[in-house]
């Protein structure tokens, strides 16, 4: 919806990690890449989310968006923790 920034959804302790990945990712001219964070519900509950992420760049190789899609991989990451 536009209301909420995705920097307000991702839990705190994982923000500086993934916005440093990014940011390197970009710097390294990596076209794609995946990274795996924590985010926080309306309702306080906290799910684990897997991004995969395409950057787009325009002809002078200047980022300009982020392509992606994110997916629920709670279940999983609950499984490995027992």
């Amino acid at each position: 919806s536009g209301k909420i920034s995705f920097s307000e959804l991702v839990h705190p302790e994982d923000l500086t990690r993934i916005k440093t990945e990014i940011i390197n990712f970009g710097n390294k001219n990596v076209d794609i890449f995946e990274q795996e964070y924590r985010i926080i519900l309306a309702n306080k509950k906290i799910k684990y989310m897997h991004d995969y992420t395409k950057i787009i760049r325009n002809n002078k190789g200047i980022i300009t968006h982020y392509h992606g899609y994110i997916y629920d991989v709670t279940d999983r990451k609950i499984t490995e923790e027992e």
